[in-house]
């Protein structure tokens, strides 16, 4: 959604707010799309949470054989 800001903003040559109301405005009016970049967005997150839970796992590990 920020490339789509950056891009609308460029060629309208407007303001951050006014682009990003202009893209949230399409996103809303197209059902299809909204559900799409619900479930991109879904997805992202849960990756970072595993990621995140991934690297605070290894983080333990390596402080208890450190620290141990």
């Amino acid at each position: 959604m920020i490339e789509a800001i950056k891009v609308v903003r460029q060629e309208r040559n407007i303001g951050l707010k006014e682009a990003k109301e202009a893209v949230e405005t399409y996103i809303a009016s197209e059902p299809a799309l909204k559900k799409k970049m619900d479930q991109v967005l879904a997805t992202a997150k849960q990756r970072f949470i595993r990621w995140l839970i991934g690297f605070l796992v290894l983080a333990a590990g390596i402080a208890y054989f450190v620290m141990g």
